[in-house]
């Protein structure tokens, strides 16, 4: 009787971990996460789209396993992401609809089988359309150079921003530069220009941001970057 039971727990205990009840296949050693998208088609940076409801669409990415990929496709109406709607799809084009009058960001990354996700591509941005609408909000402006958080010279630095705004109206940009972050000093105003150079001390960090204005009564608070001098 003592073998039978002996025979009989093995059995179960067997069974019990021979399957563990998760879909996703166990990871192959040589599993390797997949390569990012390329290139994101449509729509493209800095549009307008005259239709709230779009057909996102990228290029397929490749995978060192050759396994089959899906992709993550984000949207979001801030630069980082916080309020961020998410879908999944096993294609290169996806289907969304938003909501009218709003500055979009999106991004993708594919993902393998054994749900291992590739880098995210660079963020795109687009405005949609909305009715009756006259003036549109700038664009949010794009860091040029230095790249956030770099180690510069001392000295003069040169600050070099990008913006747009899909009305074709002539930007004019506030310039906040400081010791401090958030950057409260002002150090230029209603400049017409993309870039300007600051006299900066050794081994301090800087922070700085961009305010666009259109001249329409629309204005765009940009990102807070920085820079430490050595």
């Amino acid at each position: 009787m003592r073998t039978f039971l002996s025979l009989t727990l093995g059995t179960i205990f067997f069974c019990s971990c021979s399957n563990n009840g998760d879909d996703v296949p166990p990871i192959p050693m040589d599993n390797k996460a997949p390569l990012s998208v390329t290139q994101l088609t449509f729509p493209t940076d800095n549009m307008l789209c005259s239709d709230n409801e779009l057909d996102f669409q990228w290029e397929k990415a490749l995978d060192p396993n050759n396994d089959t990929l899906t992709y993550i496709l984000e949207v979001a109406t801030d630069d980082k992401f916080t309020n961020t709607e998410v879908f999944e799809t096993a294609s290169n084009i996806k289907t969304v609809t938003l909501a009218k009058n709003q500055i979009y960001y999106w991004r993708v990354a594919a993902k393998d089988p054994f749900n291992l996700i590739g880098p995210y591509t660079n963020v795109s941005k687009f405005y949609t359309e909305g009715g009756g609408e006259t003036n549109h909000l700038p664009f949010l402006p794009d860091l040029v150079v230095p790249e956030n958080n770099q180690s510069v010279d001392a000295g003069m630095v040169k600050l070099v921003w990008a913006s747009r705004d899909v009305d074709g109206d002539q930007l004019a940009f506030d310039v906040y530069l400081d010791t401090k972050n958030p950057p409260e000093t002002k150090i230029e105003s209603n400049k017409s220009t993309f870039s300007i150079g600051v006299s900066v001390q050794p081994n301090t960090t800087y922070f700085w941001r961009i305010v666009v204005n259109d001249g329409n009564g629309g204005e765009a608070i940009g990102r807070v970057w920085s820079f430490t001098t050595n």
